[in-house]
């Protein structure tokens, strides 16, 4: 079985035991896919600060550090990397610890390619979708902020052009202090709007239309 080159990943082989680390070499290749392997825990943290990798399978039984501690630390360093914990039949109660602390996926020695494949297409759909996930709630995020600024931005801009009209046609000095008040009022008031888009500190809405909410500028941004 095979990969087509535009699916090609980078993986991290992080195992102790030189005949694991070729085996799986050697399957990931049969897959079309590039592998970098090292043999310990200390090795495979270096390796992810120095390379952004698209997957990372890990033994964790490991010479220098627990593989816990391992996945705590790559989890620190790579958040959204995929990790599939390869692991023997006997530490299948270590594979379960480690899906609890961030681990994606689990796999048993000894590997068969088959299962790699399908394995490691199924940890890569969930991340896609997490990600598509994220980037919808970012979009919604984005537009709710733009229809804040829209809707609390065009009140006052509306009153100074109305005024800035008014005060272009009228020649009475009481009602250009008048209006010029209402300009001044006004731009402090889009001064205000603008302080509060530049300390947001938490994402609270409120309905708009029927089908859209919009920004709660008020409750989302810090109180002077």
């Amino acid at each position: 079985m095979s990969n087509n080159h535009a699916n090609k990943l980078s993986v991290l082989i992080v195992d102790d035991s030189k005949t694991a680390r070729e085996h799986l070499h050697s399957v990931l290749g049969q897959l079309g896919h590039d592998a970098a392997a090292v043999c310990c825990g200390q090795d495979s943290l270096n390796a992810i600060e120095r390379t952004a990798f698209d997957l990372i399978l890990v033994d964790l039984v490991l010479p220098d550090i627990d593989g816990i501690d391992v996945l705590k630390a790559m989890r620190a360093i790579c958040p959204d990397t995929p990790i599939i914990i390869v692991t023997a039949f006997g530490s299948m109660q270590s594979a379960v610890q480690a899906l609890r602390h961030g681990a994606d996926d689990y796999i048993a020695k000894p590997i068969d390619e088959e299962v790699m494949a399908v394995r490691i297409n199924a940890v890569l759909a969930a991340r896609a979708l997490r990600r598509s996930h994220q980037e919808h709630e970012k979009l919604k995020a984005a537009m709710a902020t733009a229809g804040a600024t829209a809707h609390e931005i065009n009140q006052p801009l509306m009153a100074i052009l109305t005024a800035s009209e008014l005060l272009a046609q009228s020649d009475n000095k009481k009602r250009m202090k008048e209006l010029a008040a209402i300009i001044a009022e006004q731009t402090k008031r889009m001064g205000d709007i603008v302080w509060k888009l530049s300390r947001l500190t938490s994402y609270k809405t409120m309905p708009y239309t029927r089908e859209t909410d919009i920004l709660d500028l008020e409750a989302s941004s810090q109180k002077p």
